[in-house]
């Protein structure tokens, strides 16, 4: 699952954005790029653990520079 996909499986851009304290520009820009900033990957691993959607197995480990 990419980073779009997952932002769907989560309940979209506005639920992750207010469940987050983002803005939904910023969430809107992670779905639109496919990439979830480094530094945001734990908090939105936790709200999917919440919601109990299964994450990526690398998705915390994922060595791309953002």
């Amino acid at each position: 699952m990419d980073d779009k996909a997952l932002i769907t499986a989560l309940g979209g851009v506005t639920f992750i954005a207010r469940e987050m304290g983002e803005p939904n520009s910023t969430v809107h820009s992670w779905k639109r790029s496919n990439r979830i900033p480094r530094w945001r990957r734990q908090a939105v691993a936790d709200l999917a653990r919440e919601k109990g959607v299964a994450l990526p197995t690398d998705f915390l480990s994922d060595p791309s520079p953002q």
